[in-house]
């Protein structure tokens, strides 16, 4: 009799596990126009790549500071491809000038359907800029002044920074201001020519300093009638805007001012003025002048009666 014994056959295998990658690239700038009238979004391209030779579902997360943003969730990648998407930026109206870094992460939570067994992930970087915008804006504190012969005043006005980003802001008289101030005899100056602004901020009040002329010429109008009245226009204008934008924005206020000969001038006295001669003149207003008249006209028929 032969015995049979069977020997078991012992077979060693070894299967590699499948290993998810991904690789992720974007556009590493974009910048938003905040103005008013302009869109006040923005986008970045990406591209999120599959290495493997299996299908990944890759979810996508974005974080953009304060701004808001959208993008897909996530997106299925074929073995050896690549897929594209958008990630949308969006920004509020005026807001200051600035620059935020966007952070845009991949990650494969499934591999052929199945969670993977590695952490596979990735994320890039791209700087936001938020563009600067110029807007000035200036008012009289007072429309209506007037000052006596030989007097000082102080003109104020407010000056706004109506743009996003701090500016200088420059302050000037017209020509024609300039010119009729100057033929007049008016000394003037801004103590602050120019000042730096935080964007939109409370206004900064500024001053024109004025001294009226001591004395006129015998030509002038101001020997006619008992005041003389100027046009003062000041100009302020944005420094950012000449040099970065296309023209240079600016804006403009008036004040009227009356130049009065003396004290009595306003309700129709005397009006003293100087000669270039140093004589002094009387000229009459219109209220006086009757009243001269009138006395004249009566003492000659009193002396003829």
């Amino acid at each position: 009799m032969v015995s049979l014994s069977a020997v078991p056959l012992t077979i060693s295998s070894q299967a590699q596990a499948p290993t998810a990658a991904v690789n992720l690239s974007c556009e590493d700038y974009m910048e938003i126009s905040v103005e008013t009238s302009n869109a006040l979004t923005n986008r970045i391209r990406c591209v999120v790549e599959n290495p493997t030779a299996y299908i990944e579902k890759v979810e996508i997360s974005v974080d953009s500071g304060d701004f808001s943003n959208s993008a897909p969730g996530s997106v299925y990648v074929g073995p050896g491809s690549s897929e594209t998407f958008n990630v949308t930026i969006q920004a509020e109206q005026g807001i200051p000038a600035q620059s935020e870094t966007i952070t845009v992460s991949v990650q494969v939570t499934e591999l052929s359907g199945f969670p993977p067994l590695n952490l596979a992930k990735d994320e890039t970087t791209s700087i936001l800029n938020i563009l600067q915008y110029s807007g000035c804006a200036i008012g009289a504190i007072e429309s209506f002044v007037n000052v006596g012969l030989g007097k000082e005043l102080t003109l104020y006005f407010d000056i706004y920074n109506q743009g996003n980003g701090e500016d200088i802001m420059s302050l000037e008289l017209s020509n024609l201001s300039k010119t009729n101030l100057e033929d007049a005899g008016f000394i003037f100056s801004f103590p602050l020519q120019s000042i730096s602004i935080p964007e939109q901020v409370e206004p900064i009040r500024v001053a024109l300093e004025l001294r009226a002329p001591p004395q006129t010429d015998s030509n002038s109008d101001l020997a006619e009638q008992s005041t003389l009245n100027f046009e003062i226009e000041v100009f302020v204008k944005s420094d950012y805007s000449c040099e970065s934008e296309s023209n240079c924005k600016t804006d403009s206020t008036l004040v009227s001012l009356d130049l009065i000969g003396t004290a009595e001038d306003s309700e129709g006295g005397i009006l003293s003025v100087s000669s270039k001669g140093g004589s002094q003149l009387l000229v009459f207003s219109s209220g006086v002048l009757f009243a001269v008249i009138a006395f004249a006209l009566i003492y000659w028929y009193n002396k003829k009666a």
